[in-house]
């Protein structure tokens, strides 16, 4: 319940890219982060293998137990003597969507919720989030209580206030960003969170997620929903946000007014190669580009922002916090340390020294830090969220300026994505919603997260208020209302429905994204999303992708971690110390300096790190295989 805490914060506004979805099967960085870990049982052995007693990914969920406090006043999906308001199949999995009856509840309890919030700051009252016309409507609709312990938008402020909060057990009742922290904070392993009680198991609460559970049977036990739903056999550690009907949420959009003025440019939607891109940036900067400051495109300072985003031709990405697992010919490798590699990074020094891309890129964090360079005629290509597309070109300073999409740029025209770019039928995003273990009401609290995954519940947390954000047209269409379209606070449309929906990067919901274009030019937007999505492939059911890691689902038990974690840090150290001498140009590029880097990564501990995670892959494949033969 509602505990007193002094939150001390210096709010810094950091900019995040407003994505609509992240790919599912998009590779993770090396740096074995624990949110990937569970607990399997089984031995370790001398090569970082285990033996075969391990355990076995979750199909069916078993027993579904009854409240400890049954309550007659709420309508939540339980009975008040423990059975289910609705049916469940075989292996104890909802069959349907359950409508809840609302308000959820009737008491005037309130709950603690900490969170970060990427609201543009000028939104939000100094009353607080609270007092805000989306979360009143929320209250009032289900009844539940919000004390929102807003952090702003500086996660590393926010993750020192966890780390303060967990040390002194003063946890909030629901926490977003919850394996994140606790991870961040020296927890340790994210199946601790249950172990030592700080957070509850939702799955032993399962019975008051119908609609988060329904998912499974849903997507016909896709063994990679289950294995990222279910942290290990016995724990679901969070409800996480999902996107309805997945895209790629992000890609690479061109000043098309610019093409048009070059005259035999081609259109963007024809630009395929690295050769044609760098031709028509060449003439950008040549022919176009009279702003002092400007440069044709940017990289950032973690180079590329999605993974392959730009550098996906070469089958690889050059993010360059940490190497990134990849798979080649069943093979566990590494991003940043093979010569498609050295090539990748040839070429983003090539664009560098021709003035191609703003040498000021280690300051940029994301599209948002370069907004007056692309507002004022002074960058000709950068990533964008369609929804902010919009917003760039009607506050342009020269009138008709045009975003259009281009896809991501290969060696060949009908070069074939194996990296980067895995699109799945279901997104489930890394973090979501924890639970505080001693609060007074977890099954109300679970439940009120699993309403926005009803249809009704998900449908509120996508488009907002009725009659605010959307009204209906003649034909009973949904559409975005001018208060958002124009609105006030000269916010692109995702960033100001900040304000008036759940943020589908951690907060619960069934994201349906696609709302985010419905107004009058819409449709051209959604247009950019399937032309990125001619380059993404779609896993098929009972085999993996090329070269992605299957990201959370192939996760190391924890005596792998532990493993994992006894030199991952400092072979990490070298790794950014030496790469970043090849992004400084302190370390000249070349054969020779490359292959001594390489020999040199892999002595440091990542040999080391390849052999435990070419076990971890193929016990995942054997797992996956039993899910498939067993579903």
């Amino acid at each position: 319940m509602k505990k007193p805490i002094a939150l001390v914060l210096a709010l810094s506004l950091v900019a995040v890219m407003f994505a609509a979805c992240t790919p599912s099967g998009a590779a993770t960085t090396a740096t074995p982060a624990p949110t990937a870990a569970a607990d399997s049982g089984g031995t370790p052995t001398a090569d970082g293998n285990e033996s075969a007693d391990g355990g076995s990914l979750r199909v069916d969920v078993g027993v579904i137990a009854p409240p400890q406090n049954p309550r007659e006043s709420d309508t939540l999906a339980v009975n008040s003597d423990g059975t289910l308001k609705y049916e469940i199949d075989n292996n104890g999995y909802p069959v349907e969507w359950y409508d809840y009856v609302l308000p959820l509840t009737t008491s005037a309890d309130s709950f603690t919720y900490f969170t970060t919030s990427y609201i543009p700051p000028t939104m939000i009252p100094p009353e607080g989030m609270a007092s805000m016309d989306y979360y009143t409507f929320l209250r009032d609709k289900t009844g539940v209580n919000i004390d929102y312990q807003n952090q702003g938008q500086d996660l590393a402020a926010a993750q020192t206030q966890f780390s303060i909060m967990l040390a002194s057990d003063d946890l909030a009742d629901i926490n977003a960003y919850a394996s994140y922290f606790f991870s961040m904070s020296g927890g340790g392993a994210i199946s601790e969170m249950i172990d030592q009680n700080f957070f509850a198991n939702v799955a032993d609460y399962r019975a008051y997620a119908p609609n988060f559970l329904y998912q499974v049977p849903r997507f016909d036990y896709d063994p990679d929903l289950i294995a990222t739903m279910w942290l290990n056999d016995e724990m679901i550690v969070q409800i996480v946000p999902m996107v309805e009907n997945p895209m790629p949420g992000t890609g690479y959009c061109i000043r098309g007014d610019w093409l048009d003025r070059l005259g035999d440019a081609p259109k963007a939607s024809d630009i395929r190669t690295y050769d044609q891109l760098l031709d028509v940036l060449t003439r950008f900067k040549n022919e176009i580009i009279t702003n002092e400051q400007g440069y044709p495109m940017t990289f950032f300072s973690v180079v590329e922002l999605t993974a392959g985003q730009f550098f996906g031709g070469y089958d690889t990405a050059l993010i360059s916090s940490a190497p990134a697992t990849r798979i080649v010919n069943g093979e566990v490798k590494f991003t940043l340390s093979e010569q498609t590699d050295y090539d990748a990074l040839r070429l983003f020094l090539d664009m560098l020294d021709a003035g191609l891309t703003d040498p000021n890129y280690v300051t940029y964090a994301t599209t948002q830090n370069v907004m007056p360079l692309l507002l004022a005629d002074g960058m000709g290509m950068a990533p964008m969220n369609p929804s902010e597309v919009n917003g760039y070109e009607t506050m342009n300073a020269t009138p008709g300026a045009r975003w259009d999409a281009i896809h991501s740029p290969a060696k060949t025209e009908n070069y074939q994505f194996k990296y980067g770019h895995g699109q799945a039928d279901y997104s489930l995003q890394y973090f979501g919603w924890g639970f505080n273990a001693k609060s007074a009401d977890i099954p109300l609290i679970i439940s009120y997260a699993d309403w926005f995954y009803s249809e009704e519940g998900s449908w509120d947390a996508s488009w907002g208020i009725e009659g605010v954000t959307y009204e209906y047209d003649e034909n009973g269409e949904a559409y975005k209302t001018d208060f958002v379209i124009n609105n006030s606070y000269q916010q692109t449309i995702g960033f100001f429905m900040l304000a008036y929906s759940n943020f589908a990067f951690y907060e619960p919901v069934r994201n349906i994204h696609l709302a985010g274009y419905a107004y009058p030019g819409g449709e051209r937007y959604k247009d950019m999303m399937y032309l990125w999505y001619e380059d993404y492939y779609v896993p098929v059911r009972d085999g993996v992708s090329e070269m992605d890691w299957p990201s959370a689902t192939a996760k190391p038990t924890q005596y792998q971690q532990d493993d994992l974690n006894t030199f991952i840090t400092d072979t990490n150290t070298w790794f950014t110390e030496n790469y970043a001498m090849f992004l400084d140009k302190s370390t000249p590029l070349n054969q020779d300096t490359w292959d001594a880097y390489v020999t040199e990564l892999y002595a440091q501990g990542y040999e080391r790190y390849q052999a435990i995670m070419q076990n971890v892959f193929d016990e995942y494949l054997a797992k996956r295989a039993e899910i498939i033969a067993n579903s």
